[in-house]
C-alpha cells in the first residue's frame, strides 16, 4: 500500500497493491446450502477448544454442502442499532452499540428440477422427509440428528413441503400419469410446512477473476420469512425469490483453492 507521506496522485494509484485481474466477481462466487451451524461441518479433528480458529476441511466434512445454481441475485445485510446518549453539562455524546440484526435475500430462475426451497433444504434428513422420487431421493440429505431435542420432526401429509407420492399428496389428473409422480417431487412451495420451521446455513465462497481464493464465510441459523414467484408476459423466464433473517456471519479458512473441495466432489 502506498505510504501516506509519499503519496503522489500524478504517478501512482492510491492502493499500489491492486492488480488487474484480481477483482472479485460474481462469476467466481459459489453459494451452497448446508446445516444451521458451521460447527456441524467440522473435520475429523473433532470439536475445537473455545477460542480456537475454525478451519474446515470440506473434503472430509461429514455433511454435504449443496451448491445452488441458477441464482440471479443474492444479498446479505447486517445492521446494528446505535444509541446516542447525552449528558447535562456537555455538548458531546456517548455512542452505545445496540443489538445486531442480519437478513438475506436471493432470487433464482425456475427450471425443470429442484425448486429454490428444495435446494435450500437439500441437506434435510431423508429418513424424515421420505421422498420416493426426484433428484434428491437417492439420499443427499444428511442422516444425523441436529434438530431440537436431538431429532428433526417427521413430515406428514398436512404439512408436506411439496409434491411427493410417498406423502400421499393429492394428485390432480390421471392417477396413472408417471410424470406427476416422478417429475414434481422437488417442487417445494408450501412455506407453512414444518420443514421451514427449521433453520439452515449458507456457505459463500468468493474468488477473484484469476481464480485466486479471496475468502469464505458461513451464514448461520438462517430462517425463511418469505417466498414468492411471478409471471410476466414480457419475460420469457420465471424467477422465484426468498428472504429471511440469520444469526451471524462466521469467516471460514479454506484448506486449498479448489472449488470442488467445497462441493464434496
Amino acid at each position: 500500500m502506498a505510504d501516506f507521506l509519499n503519496w503522489s496522485w500524478t504517478s501512482a494509484h492510491v492502493q499500489t497493491e491492486v492488480v488487474n485481474g484480481e477483482y472479485i466477481t460474481s462469476e467466481a462466487a459459489l453459494i451452497a446450502a448446508g446445516p444451521p451451524r458451521l460447527d456441524m461441518l467440522r473435520d475429523s479433528q473433532g470439536p475445537a477448544s473455545p477460542g480456537d480458529a475454525l478451519t474446515i476441511a470440506f473434503d472430509s466434512a461429514p455433511i454435504i454442502l449443496q451448491p445452488i445454481g441458477l441464482l440471479s441475485n443474492f444479498q446479505a445485510n447486517q445492521n446494528r442499532n446505535v444509541n446516542r446518549l447525552f449528558e447535562i453539562g456537555s455538548a458531546r455524546a456517548y455512542m452505545i452499540p445496540g443489538r445486531h440484526f442480519a437478513a438475506f435475500s436471493m432470487g433464482r430462475i425456475m427450471f425443470f428440477g429442484p425448486s429454490l426451497l428444495r435446494m435450500l433444504y437439500s441437506w434435510y434428513p431423508d429418513e424424515n422427509l421420505k421422498p420416493s422420487h426426484g433428484k434428491f431421493a437417492a439420499g443427499l440429505g444428511v442422516n444425523q440428528n441436529f434438530g431440537p431435542g436431538g431429532a428433526w420432526p417427521k413430515i406428514g401429509i398436512e404439512d408436506a413441503p411439496g409434491f411427493g407420492p410417498s406423502l400421499n399428496v393429492p394428485i390432480v389428473g390421471q392417477q396413472g400419469n408417471a410424470d406427476s409422480h416422478k417429475n414434481n417431487a422437488d417442487f417445494w412451495i408450501n412455506l407453512t410446512s414444518i420443514v421451514f420451521r427449521q433453520s439452515l446455513g449458507l456457505c459463500l465462497l468468493l474468488k477473484a477473476s484469476n481464480n485466486k481464493t479471496y475468502g469464505a464465510c458461513y451464514l448461520e441459523d438462517c430462517m425463511l420469512e418469505g417466498h414468492g414467484f411471478g409471471l410476466d408476459a414480457n419475460n420469457v423466464v420465471i424467477t422465484e425469490a426468498t428472504n429471511g433473517q440469520f444469526d451471524r456471519i462466521r469467516p471460514i479458512h479454506i484448506l486449498g483453492t479448489d472449488v470442488r473441495s467445497v462441493t464434496g466432489g
